[in-house]
C-alpha cells in the first residue's frame, strides 16, 4: 500500500505540480522582464502600457492559487501515509514505516532564477 502511495506522491502529484511549477518560472521571467521595462519607459518619461500592473497582480495571485492547492494537499498526503504504515503487515511492516515528505510552496517572489 504505501509503495502506491509512493508512487501518486511521487509520480502523480509530482507531475501535477510540476506543471504550474514550470508555467510560474517562466511568469517569474516575464514579471521582471516587466517590471525592467516599465523602469525604463519611467526612466524615459513614458507612461506604462495600460494593464501592465494587473497582469503582474494576475500573475502573484497565480502563484497563491498554486500554493494554496500545495497547502491542501499536503494533509492528505500526510493521512494516506498514515493509513497505510497502520496497514502495513508481514513482509511490508518489516520494509519499514515510509516517511512523508512535504511538498514545498512556490516562492512568490518575481526573479530570473
Amino acid at each position: 500500500m504505501t509503495g502506491t502511495i509512493e508512487y501518486d506522491v511521487n509520480d502523480s502529484f509530482q507531475y501535477d505540480l510540476n506543471q504550474p511549477t514550470n508555467a510560474i518560472s517562466v511568469a517569474r521571467v516575464d514579471i521582471t522582464t516587466l517590471n525592467d521595462d516599465l523602469s525604463s519607459l519611467s526612466a524615459s518619461g513614458l507612461p506604462a502600457p495600460s494593464g501592465a500592473s494587473a497582469a503582474i497582480t494576475s500573475a502573484q495571485q497565480a502563484i497563491s492559487a498554486a500554493n494554496s492547492d500545495i497547502d491542501s494537499e499536503n494533509p492528505v498526503v500526510t493521512q494516506a501515509y498514515a493509513i497505510a504504515n497502520a496497514m502495513a503487515t508481514g513482509a511490508c511492516a518489516v520494509m519499514g514505516r515510509a516517511a512523508r515528505r512535504p511538498r514545498c510552496r512556490i516562492s512568490a517572489r518575481a526573479s530570473a532564477a
